[in-house]
């Protein structure tokens, strides 16, 4: 809006710009830019790195074959900036979510960033959240172990950084951090272990992944994968369903998604274990991915001889400008 007469008069609302969907860097490519609209008083970021991605069950032996490891989530911030502090035109890296593990540990995610120039050197960047690392793949009957927390978020070292006001993804110290770690994979001859929605720390607005099933014993139904509990406003989502006694696969686990009433993502659950343990038809299932910033569920474990399960994918990172 043109200032007329010296006055300034702001009719805009609140303008939103949102960057999606993790590109590569390489050098100075792969960033993308914000524009600060005209006539704002106040800008406020919100910035989530990429979640990990699940880890796979490698195939076992009846009740001593783990499951995978969830992902975690990437950690996130959140930094409103006086308008008056920012230069015209930001520059933007959203970060990738890390690939699921086939009978292996999975890929962490990638940092998001917010930057003076395109280039990640710390004079430059004035807010990073650290990808979440990726979960781990099954020992024998021990499950795969889960993604450990994102490293901390931050405003960084550039001369404006110190101009804004951060609020982390914080623990109970208010030590800035990523959200609660994934969960591990089931042991042989136990679930997926559970994720109690909405998380620890309870300012997050992404979870980590869940982990997968484990192995049954000889002529058994297998075992649910992981699920997400939870109590209003929040939604439970199930793991991936125990296979049958006949044999049957494991379930895929569930796909995270957005929240329909917040700004609030969820990761994936965890495959399911197969049944039976028999020689064909006793696959375990795959993690589900994660959404956005979230981490991917770990695969449930199947039977030796069957493909091994794979995790989940991670959720690429977010970046969203609220100017008003």
């Amino acid at each position: 809006m043109l200032d007329f007469f010296h006055v300034m008069q702001n009719q805009k609302g609140v303008d939103i710009q949102t960057i999606s969907g993790g590109i590569p860097l390489s050098g100075s490519g792969g960033w993308r830019t914000w524009i600060k609209p005209r006539g704002v008083n106040w800008v406020q970021f919100v910035l989530l790195g990429a979640g990990g991605g699940g880890g796979g069950s490698i195939s076992g032996a009846a009740s001593v074959t783990g499951g995978g490891g969830g992902g975690s989530a990437g950690a996130q911030n959140l930094i409103t900036f006086p308008a008056w502090a920012l230069p015209d035109v930001l520059y933007v890296a959203v970060g990738i979510g890390g690939a699921g593990g086939t009978g292996a540990a999975g890929s962490a995610g990638t940092a998001s960033y917010i930057s003076l120039y395109p280039g990640t050197q710390s004079q430059y960047l004035l807010a990073i959240s650290n990808g979440g690392p990726g979960g781990g793949v099954n020992s024998g009957t021990t499950g795969g172990t889960a993604g450990a927390a994102a490293g901390g978020s931050s405003i960084s070292a550039s001369s404006l950084a110190g101009l804004g006001f951060s609020a982390f993804c914080q623990s109970a110290g208010g030590v800035g951090q990523g959200p609660q770690a994934g969960t591990a994979g089931g042991a042989g001859g136990a679930a997926g272990v559970a994720f109690a929605l909405p998380g620890t720390p309870t300012n997050c607005i992404t979870t980590s992944g869940t982990g997968g099933a484990g192995l049954g014993p000889v002529s058994s139904s297998g075992f649910a994968g992981g699920a997400y509990t939870a109590t209003s406003p929040f939604f439970a989502l199930a793991g991936g369903s125990a296979g049958a006694a006949t044999p049957t696969p494991g379930g895929n686990g569930s796909n995270g998604f957005q929240h329909p009433k917040l700004l609030f993502f969820y990761g994936g659950t965890g495959g399911g274990s197969s049944g039976l343990a028999a020689s064909t038809g006793s696959t375990g299932g795959n993690g589900g991915n994660g959404a956005t910033g979230c981490g991917g569920g770990g695969g449930g474990a199947g039977f030796t001889g069957q493909t091994n399960s794979t995790g989940g994918t991670g959720g690429d990172g977010l970046f969203i400008a609220y100017a008003w």
